[in-house]
């Protein structure tokens, strides 16, 4: 997930909807996603979307960039409290710490883009292995996070 406050802070989170997390890993400054997203790394070029999950893009100014903040919510099938969140679209993050979590064919496939498949990505630094986000990947292993 992401917050993004007042365009002047952009940062990775935890799942604000797991219970007992809070916003961001406990790992702290060791956390490879803490701090401000590295800007050279976002992916602007629009994408499809899954339609019953896309709620809609905001664009933020941060340092003079446009940056698309997706907004989902977790599809009935998944959460029938269909939960919202946001991702940034990222081209390549530090994998420093990070551990992918495989999830199973079909569910990986009911994607909220269309032709990527997904893992969920988690800080091992933490030691609670704090759920931080999705990697997504198409069928010729092109890749974003």
């Amino acid at each position: 997930g992401v917050v993004a406050r007042d365009a002047q802070h952009i940062q990775a989170i935890s799942n604000p909807h797991a219970q007992g997390s809070s916003d961001v890993c406990k790992a702290g400054d060791e956390c490879p996603l803490v701090g401000a997203i590295d800007l050279t790394s976002v992916l602007s070029a629009p994408i499809p979307t899954q339609s019953d999950t896309f709620m809609g893009i905001v664009h933020k100014r941060f340092q003079g960039i446009e940056v698309p903040i997706y907004h989902f919510k977790q599809p009935d099938r998944l959460n029938p409290k269909q939960l919202p969140f946001k991702i940034v679209r990222m081209k390549s993050i530090d994998l420093n710490g990070i551990v992918h979590l495989s999830v199973d064919p079909n569910s990986a496939s009911d994607s909220w883009f269309p032709g990527y498949s997904w893992d969920v990505i988690v800080c091992s630094r933490c030691g609670e292995y704090v759920h931080l986000g999705w990697r997504f990947t198409n069928s010729f292993g092109e890749r974003f996070y």
